[in-house]
């Protein structure tokens, strides 16, 4: 891995969110996924980082988001950058009681450890 600067990318489609990144979780996906251990593997280079909190950017009409609402969010890559496209049906506002970082793991981090928990170490 590197720390490099590149361009903000398109929006992937007409539904996507941009988000200033305050905080982006990393977990055991991530640490697969630069390794090319996960079953999906983007062509490289590639930013990695699935779950993003921070503050809206730009949102398209009709998406329910506005130019500096708090949100937390899913993403399929892209979310260890200061900027991320994020799908509007994978944003939350984020809850007052949050900060950025603890909404950043409650995705996918927050969930893999609950399964981790119930399902496997019961």
């Amino acid at each position: 891995m590197r720390l490099d600067e590149v361009d903000v990318p398109p929006p992937p489609d007409d539904t996507a969110v941009r988000v200033a990144v305050h905080a982006a979780g990393v977990g055991f996906v991530d640490t697969l996924l630069v390794r090319g251990r996960y079953q999906v593997r983007p062509p490289t280079p590639f930013v990695p980082g699935l779950e993003v909190a921070g503050a809206v950017e730009s949102a398209p009409p009709g998406s329910r988001f506005s130019h500096g609402d708090c949100v937390f969010g899913h993403v399929m890559g892209g979310g260890f950058a200061e900027t991320a496209w994020v799908p509007a049906d994978r944003l939350a506002p984020l809850p007052a009681e949050l900060s950025a970082v603890e909404g950043a793991a409650a995705l996918v981090n927050h969930h893999t450890a609950i399964v981790a928990l119930t399902r496997r170490g019961r």
